[in-house]
């Protein structure tokens, strides 16, 4: 604009009287480039003015839908999953697992996600989002830092196996030797459920079996009489009754819950307790074509809500067959109605095998266990009757079984509610 003030004062100021034609031939010319200049650096200055506009209302609105995610928090310490992190959460919790399996997060790579990740969620598209550092980023860093590192200290890790430890009574799943270890404790469950690990047998490693861990691709493996064993095992199974390979499964399923022994409640709940335990043997929950997946087309199918069958009875059916189902209705005498349970379970149950009481109002599952000669329930709730001292009030824990009836059926008494006690173990074949 200032360029066509100073030539319009020019022409303004000319009032020389002798001007042949072709001068004014010159001038006309001048003018008329000068209103197509103008004319055109107008436009210009429009279309930048809208682009900025439009740019500032993307980048605005950009803010604001990041700004109306829920940070969760991180993947540390008990908090392991995303699903946990839901679970913890007052007002998601009862959403978990319909978020989880929304269509906008479900094919997403949540095992992938490495340990101090915060994760976010948008109550808007209830789309559950990490931090872009391991995304896109993460490769890029992967590869900087990758680059940064000497021949030298390559060469020396490359393919390294170290030695875990052995599977034993006191370690008895692949998961307890790597929480041991500093370098693997936080990832532990991402290289147990990674790509190169999450087929391995490993609810077929026999005991005193020295793990192995390559420090360059995380893959675990065992010695070659290990090897030797599972075929042996393997071989068995084509003989043996399937009970006795149902059997020889759950009893692994307590000792696979036994390391979160003292987690808090708010940090594990029962039913969580008891996934960690079966993912914690090799057994796929999350994911496509996985046990939840499974549970929720069932409950798609039934017409009820996507968690519906995500309890013990749940998994039972899905992975087992029950062993023990009891219906109280009316309720006279406790102690003898649960010493009489007790009893008729006593004759059927066996280490390992999950254990669910369900109200119209209120369920809870765990796993049957053994502590010297006395039956016991492992669960994560309120702990009344526990057997160690230092279990937390309400988390994880070991109870007397008989006494853990006894709490449910005088439950039961005071909700004027039927009482359903199911006993259920997994049986390998039904295990996809």
């Amino acid at each position: 604009m200032q360029v066509e003030n100073s030539m319009n004062q020019r022409i303004a100021s000319d009032n020389s009287p002798k001007i042949s034609i072709q001068n004014k031939a010159y001038s006309s010319n001048a003018l008329a480039l000068q209103n197509n200049f103008n004319q055109h650096l107008s436009q210009k200055i429009d279309t930048f003015s809208t682009n900025q506009v439009f740019t500032l209302s993307i980048n605005e609105s950009r803010i604001n839908e990041k700004s109306s995610n829920i940070k969760l928090g991180a993947l540390s310490g008990n908090q392991t999953t995303v699903a946990q992190l839901l679970l913890a959460n007052p007002e998601l919790k009862s959403k978990t697992w319909s978020i989880i399996h929304n269509p906008i997060n479900k094919n997403k790579a949540f095992h992938q996600i490495s340990a101090g990740k915060d994760i976010f969620y948008n109550p808007k598209t209830q789309e559950l989002s990490w931090s872009e550092v391991n995304s896109r980023q993460s490769t890029t860093i992967s590869k900087k830092n990758a680059l940064a590192g000497t021949a030298t200290a390559s060469l020396s890790i490359s393919h390294q196996k170290i030695a875990l430890g052995q599977i034993n009574q006191e370690n008895p799943t692949i998961s307890n030797l790597l929480s041991q270890q500093s370098n693997f404790k936080a990832q532990r469950w991402n290289i147990i459920h990674s790509d190169i690990n999450k087929n391995k047998a490993f609810t077929n490693i026999p005991n005193n079996t020295t793990i192995y861990i390559d420090t360059k691709t995380k893959e675990l493996s065992w010695n070659h009489s290990t090897q030797i064993a599972e075929t042996k095992t393997q071989s068995q199974k084509e003989t043996s009754p399937a009970s006795t390979q149902s059997t020889l499964l759950a009893r692994k399923l307590d000792d696979a819950v036994k390391p979160y022994m003292g987690t808090d409640y708010k940090h594990l709940d029962c039913y969580t307790l008891v996934v960690n335990g079966l993912e914690n043997m090799g057994i796929r929950y999350r994911g496509r074509g996985s046990l939840s997946s499974q549970l929720q087309q069932r409950a798609q199918l039934d017409g009820r809500a996507n968690n519906a069958y995500f309890t013990g009875e749940g998994i039972t059916e899905a992975l087992g067959d029950k062993i023990y189902s009891k219906a109280i209705s009316s309720i006279n005498n406790i102690d003898k109605q649960s010493k009489d349970i007790f009893q008729e379970m006593k004759n059927l149950m066996k280490k390992g095998d999950i254990l669910s009481f369900s109200l119209q109002t209120k369920g809870h599952t765990g796993v049957i266990s053994q502590s010297k000669d006395q039956w016991t329930y492992i669960n994560s709730g309120r702990l009344d009757n526990s057997i160690n001292s230092n279990s937390p009030k309400h988390g994880v824990g070991e109870e007397t079984l008989i006494n853990e009836i006894n709490n449910w059926i005088k439950l039961a008494q005071q909700r004027k509610e039927a009482l359903q006690i199911t006993v259920g173990r997994i049986d390998k074949e039904k295990i996809a």
